[in-house]
């Protein structure tokens, strides 16, 4: 334990467990299913758990003797009141709003949404979405019955859900989207590791601080605070999380994630924003680099390093890169950049981007990934 608090997973099974959800008798590894978790994580809240008194691990019986199993050593009547002192919530807000969530409980991409009644936490929660009926958005007894008050819960009442979606998709999701294609090509194969290494640490800061945040509908500190949060996850030390998994489906992802970005940069600020911009033509080199063979399951292509990776999106994306696959720079971000039913509209209509991503995919393919993202810093 570290000042006194338990870890945020820790937590979680504390409150799911007053929430009803089994997890008495349980191993390790089923807890680690259950809660979405790695074994590392998983042990330091276990010894957290043990170390607050709250339960300990037991050898099991019968088949499961040589499993160490979670037994509490409260009763779930007296488990609330034991946990409060140790708990320091790991939901930085709830908002209320007017606006129905889509169901009772989902998650996406780390950021939990809930929807009236809180069933269960889960590790990754960063930000709650509560639907009351539009007479209880403003309701204080509602927010004061909630437990989660007394844990030190930052808490909202708004009108709508939506620009905290949208936060989530353009900051999160758009960080990814944005540097993890050029970041594979310069050799880079995990998150935590991009985030060591200043050149595209820096290359994503920059896109979020100077094109994305400034044309979000919300509070500039609160988009910063849910920035620096987003570079702390990336950094996580616990999570490999795979480049390449985040690869999957990047041209749909980069038309819903970025796009709308540079689209609204574009008609705010009257000129291109540069990272944005830039992360077009990574995108482009990822697809495109040193084209080998197109699969049933992918695009088999080449990167710089010399090792193959496989592309893998939609059949009509894939087809379409194989067959400009000897397309020269300008032709090929010709016919990129005019395919409708890529992005909707024809991209070559915005003054300068054509010229642009000609000129930084040339760059890529000359001097590599980092130095062309070192360009726009």
């Amino acid at each position: 334990m570290r000042n006194n608090t338990i870890s945020s997973t820790a937590q979680q099974i504390v409150l799911s467990t007053l929430n009803g959800v089994e997890t008495e008798g349980r191993s390790v590894q089923q807890l680690i299913a259950l809660f979405n978790s790695n074994k590392p994580t998983m042990n330091v809240a276990l010894d957290d758990l043990e170390q607050a008194n709250l339960a300990i691990r037991c050898h099991g019986k019968g088949q499961n003797r040589r499993e160490k199993q979670l037994v509490w050593l409260k009763s779930s009547r007296k488990l609330w009141t034991a946990a409060l002192p140790f708990l320091q919530s790991p939901v930085s807000g709830i908002v209320y709003s007017a606006t129905p969530a889509q169901s009772s409980f989902f998650t996406i991409s780390g950021e939990t949404l809930l929807h009236e009644r809180v069933p269960e936490f889960t590790s990754k929660a960063k930000t709650c979405y509560v639907h009351l009926e539009a007479s209880d958005c403003d309701n204080e007894k509602r927010v004061a019955k909630l437990p989660f008050k007394k844990a030190g819960v930052n808490v909202h009442v708004v009108p709508e859900v939506a620009p905290y979606k949208k936060r989530k998709v353009r900051i999160l999701n758009g960080a990814h989207t944005g540097f993890v294609l050029g970041a594979y090509l310069a050799g880079f194969d995990i998150v935590r590791d991009c985030m060591h290494d200043q050149v595209i640490r820096d290359y994503m800061n920059k896109m979020l601080q100077d094109e994305i945040i400034p044309i979000l509908p919300l509070d500039k500190e609160d988009c910063e605070k849910f920035a620096s949060a987003v570079e702390d996850r990336f950094n996580n030390p616990f999570v490999d999380h795979q480049l390449m998994s985040i690869s999957l489906n990047s041209t749909s992802k980069w038309r819903a994630r970025n796009m709308p970005s540079f689209l609204e940069y574009v008609e705010k600020f009257g000129k291109l924003p540069a990272v944005l911009t830039m992360s077009f033509a990574a995108y482009m080199a990822f697809y495109s680099n040193d084209i080998q063979r197109r699969e049933e399951d992918g695009l088999v292509c080449k990167r710089p390093a010399g090792n193959e990776y496989k592309i893998q999106d939609d059949a009509f994306v894939l087809d379409f890169y194989f067959a400009h696959k000897d397309d020269d720079v300008k032709t090929l971000v010709h016919a990129v950049m005019t395919n409708t039913e890529f992005w909707g509209q024809d991209l070559t209509e915005i003054a300068g981007f054509e010229e642009a991503t000609v000129q930084n995919l040339s760059l890529i393919r000359a001097q590599g990934a980092k130095a062309a993202y070192a360009s726009v810093l």
